[in-house]
């Protein structure tokens, strides 16, 4: 008799079935109860924040106020609290006719008015003005000077031309900022081209010859990461901010509010996160059989990879990562396969260091896992575009996974990663 295993794989599952004397372990994070009511949840988040005034205080004789949201590849159920969030600016003397909404497209594609609707809640939409950030848009930015770290900043003007700014965003590990959310919503969220490239270019090691990527730039790691630091320090110049985060639970559903000072809360929530989301375990293994966490964490190949870099952890060297993830609009980025051009990691290194891109960085660690672990795919990429990649295409997840057990030695264990995507594995050493 087998088990039967469910695993999401864009807006559908895949059922896969395990032989019943496999030595198995399914690594997911704990179940988190959803809040109860999320109006008095956020509310109560609102008016005891973290290292900082409320916000009715904040918000007292505010002439303009801009609200910053996610994008729709950070499922952050923005519009679930949305309407509650403006009916609490209303209870402060804060009319709709004073508020904006951004969204932080960072240099992700922008969606239609339809999808909007959808993202935010036809509700709120109808309410307050709705602005769409383009990174490319030179007009629509205003430069700030510069971060101790020498990134250019320049930002949505929106928000330095508004009396209070209001990052919204949920909270969860980031495999080279350490955590999503908080600063991440104003820089890149809603920085400049230029201003993004200098951010995240910091993730490489700046002493040639220990590596290209910088070793605290990982998921789960703020202190000592340049990425993060950085992004702090710019989005502090954008004006007056009170933050709110979400840390949603494995389920999607949101868990807890954490609102106040920019870092402060932000910190707050990180340890939320972390706690619910960090699993150890004893050593890696043989085989890992992971799901990207569907949409939209596998919208496209880039927001893949997040999934595939915590899975990727759990596998010995020489080991098999088969995993799933659908990558309906592709890669995600114009300027990623280019890097598995080059011939080897040290050429690589050595090209990304001449002339960066946007997920330079990434490619490198992508060419990283293939030369340390096997790794199998199911996906709608092209694949020619997976195998240059090192990845070996498969079309059936099922037959890959029974290829891949009967080549288990006895007493060999299976892991099994329903959500890569939200689940940070740490090995004790």
């Amino acid at each position: 008799m087998n088990n039967q295993t469910t695993l999401k794989y864009g807006d559908d599952c895949l059922k896969i079935s395990l032989p019943a004397g496999l030595n198995r372990r399914v690594i997911a994070p704990a179940d988190t109860p959803a809040v109860k009511n999320i109006r008095a949840c956020l509310t109560a988040s609102l008016e005891s924040p973290v290292s900082s005034r409320t916000l009715r205080e904040k918000a007292r004789g505010a002439q303009k106020i801009v609200i910053v949201v996610c994008d729709q590849t950070r499922p952050t159920k923005t519009a679930d609290y949305l309407p509650h969030l403006l009916d609490y600016l209303n209870s402060c003397g804060v009319p709709d006719t004073s508020i904006d909404l951004l969204i932080a497209y960072g240099s992700h594609k922008r969606i239609s008015d339809e999808d909007t609707g959808g993202l935010l809640g036809e509700a709120a939409c109808s309410r307050v003005r709705v602005h769409h950030h383009d990174c490319r848009d030179e007009a629509a930015l205003v430069s700030l000077g510069e971060t101790s770290q020498g990134v250019s900043v320049r930002v949505n003007r929106l928000l330095v031309e508004s009396d209070l700014v209001i990052p919204t965003g949920g909270v969860m590990h980031h495999y080279f900022a350490g955590f999503g959310g908080g600063r991440k919503m104003i820089v890149p969220g809603c920085a400049g081209l230029d201003t993004i490239l200098a951010n995240h270019r910091l993730a490489l090691n700046p002493q040639a010859g220990e590596g290209l990527l910088h070793p605290n730039c990982d998921s789960g790691i703020l202190d000592g990461n340049p990425v993060h630091e950085a992004a702090l320090e710019a989005a502090r110049t954008a004006g007056e901010i009170f933050t709110i985060n979400t840390v949603q639970n494995p389920r999607g559903e949101i868990a807890h509010f954490v609102a106040g000072e920019l870092d402060a809360a932000h910190r707050r929530a990180c340890e939320i996160a972390d706690e619910m989301f960090s699993i150890e375990i004893r050593e890696p293994a043989d085989l890992v059989i992971a799901s990207c966490g569907g949409h939209p964490y596998d919208i496209d190949f880039i927001q893949m990879h997040k999934g595939v870099h915590h899975a990727a952890r759990a596998v010995r060297d020489g080991g098999l990562l088969v995993i799933c993830g659908e990558a309906k609009n592709g890669i995600g980025s114009p300027t990623f396969e280019r890097w598995f051009d080059c011939p080897g990691l040290d050429e690589t290194a050595a090209a990304i260091r001449r002339d960066y891109t946007l997920n330079a960085h990434t490619a490198y660690a992508m060419k990283k896992k293939v030369e340390r672990i096997n790794i199998s795919l199911l996906s709608s990429l092209d694949p020619s575009f997976v195998r240059k990649m090192g990845i070996v295409p498969i079309d059936s997840f099922q037959d890959a996974i029974d290829e891949a057990v009967s080549s288990l030695c006895r007493g060999h264990a299976a892991l099994i990663i329903p959500r890569a995507n939200k689940t940070v594995i740490s090995i004790p050493y």
